[in-house]
């Protein structure tokens, strides 16, 4: 009787592990705070030899913004996506400073791409909504990324760069995390 009882169990657990489970199209928050808290340990403290490379980057809040409250949580979750999108473009360099934990950067790597990857379906639940208040926010988010590209090349994508580049990074992340209405909770 137990040798059933354990044979069923073992059926049930396989089929669970294996039957789809639904997706819902959202962006996970927990692993935007996964990305955020491997992103700050893999480079440590921003190196006081790097205070004289900061440069100014204004990050554009009004992206997160909606006119409507139809638009609200779509709009969010569509700039989060755009962010993460060009997180992902931004930190597939090959250039990264060899003092970064090179670990904890292909871990934050893929899990990038991970999350981009499984939120692409927001652009999809967004296009009954109007098209044209996305595109200005995307523009500003790719124009901002566009800016600390150009830092780096300019840098010659020197360590202090980079630094100067993951802390922005962080500051856009924290921004995601604690000040924008939360739609994937």
């Amino acid at each position: 009787m137990a040798q059933h009882s354990l044979t069923y169990l073992c059926i049930i657990l396989c089929a669970a592990q294996v039957a789809p489970l639904p997706i819902s199209c959202r962006i996970h928050g927990g692993l935007i705070q996964n990305i955020q808290s491997l992103l700050e340990k893999m480079g440590g403290l921003f190196p006081l030899e790097c205070l004289d490379h900061n440069a100014r980057f204004t990050f554009p809040v009004s992206s997160f913004k909606s006119n409507t409250t139809a638009q609200v949580d779509t709009g969010v979750e569509r700039a989060v996506y755009a962010t993460l999108v060009n997180i992902d473009v931004l930190y597939e360099n090959d250039t990264m400073p060899t003092n970064w934990d090179q670990v904890e950067l292909d871990i934050f790597r893929n899990l990038v791409y991970r999350v981009v990857e499984e939120s692409e379906c927001v652009l999809k639940k967004s296009q009954t909504v109007q098209e044209d208040t996305f595109s200005d926010s995307e523009a500003a988010l790719e124009e901002y990324f566009g800016e600390m590209t150009n830092f780096l090349e300019e840098k010659e994508y020197s360590v202090c760069a980079w630094e100067v580049v993951r802390k922005e990074t962080l500051h856009a992340l924290r921004f995601i995390l604690h000040d924008v209405s939360d739609p994937w909770a």
